[in-house]
């Protein structure tokens, strides 16, 4: 049901996506600081586009 998602919600599920991504690198030996930073570049901009899509709402169509 993702009409009914908070950002709370969405906060969880993008961190267990960042600590999948992060162990698998890890197992992978692709751990680098510039993965880590880019994992979190990218958690982080789709969390803040979705807080204030969330926040603002969508556009009204006329």
């Amino acid at each position: 049901m993702i009409n009914a998602m908070t950002t709370e919600d969405l906060g969880v599920i993008l961190a267990g996506l960042a600590l999948v991504l992060m162990g698998v690198l890890r197992l992978t030996g692709l751990l680098t600081l510039e993965s880590i930073l880019f994992i979190i570049f990218i958690i982080s901009a789709v969390y803040v586009s979705f807080v204030a899509g969330f926040q603002y709402g969508q556009p009204r169509r006329s």
